[in-house]
Order: structure tokens, then C-alpha cells, then sequence
């Protein structure tokens, strides 16, 4: 008996999209985990591409080494607020004006910006932050 298959060329690209991210970022995964992490994948793709497909914005956004984890993963592995667990002090707010539009200015000409590092979940933003300023 002969079964014929179609895929059609929109499953081809995700399947192809989907393999070339795991090659790239060395990831492998058994089948049952293998679809299911292509599922969270291409619905961060998409939320990637409807982004960026709106005009005006400042940034793209696009596909990481961890576009195989949904939001709620992603906070519980790299996030360090406890909400509920302590009181946050709130700095002052801002209360005056700039008479600089922020817009105009372009920080990576400038070299103000620098390239996005990876601080994994060793909870030292401050370091990567003030290392990238000197």
C-alpha cells in the first residue's frame, strides 16, 4: 500500500526553519520533546515576524538560543524577581523635560551601544552594563 504525503511549501520552510535553528544553536531533542519545542519555536517565530513587519519601530526582533522556550519558561529560568517575596523600593520618577529627542540620537554611531551579550542567569546585569560603558 502507498500512502502519499503532502507538505505543503509553508510546513517545508517551518521544518527547514526549525532544523537550521537547532543546527546552528546545537540543540537535539527526543521526538516527543522535538515537536513540541518546534511548536513554542515557530509561535515565537511568528510573534517575531509580526513584529517586525509593523513600520516605525526603532528595533527587529529575531531568533535566539531561546526561541525553543515559551515566555513563562523562559522567566522561571532566567528572571530573579519574586513577586510577592519582598517589597520593591521605586526609585523617583521623572518629573522634569529633555529638550533632547531621544529619537535623534544614534547611540550605535555614537558607540554607545554595544553588541548583546549572553549573561545567562548569573544575575549580574550591572556588571555587563558597566563593563560596556568604559
Amino acid at each position: 500500500m502507498t500512502v502519499a504525503v503532502y507538505v505543503s511549501e509553508s510546513q517545508q520552510s517551518s521544518n527547514q526553519s526549525w532544523e537550521s535553528w537547532k543546527l546552528d544553536y546545537g540543540f537535539t531533542f527526543i521526538d516527543e520533546i522535538d515537536e513540541y519545542r518546534k511548536i513554542i519555536y515557530m509561535t515565537n517565530i511568528a510573534k517575531i515576524a509580526k513584529h517586525n513587519k509593523q513600520s516605525g519601530l526603532s528595533y527587529t526582533l529575531g531568533a535566539n538560543h531561546f526561541a525553543h522556550l515559551s515566555a513563562d519558561e523562559f522567566m522561571h529560568m532566567f528572571s530573579n524577581v519574586r513577586v510577592g517575596s519582598h517589597d520593591v523600593e521605586l526609585g523617583t520618577k521623572f518629573s522634569g523635560s529633555l529638550s533632547i529627542d531621544s529619537n535623534d540620537i544614534d547611540w550605535e554611531k555614537q558607540g554607545k551601544v554595544s553588541p548583546v551579550k549572553n549573561q545567562g542567569n548569573c544575575d549580574a546585569g550591572y556588571a555587563f552594563c558597566s563593563a560596556s560603558l568604559g
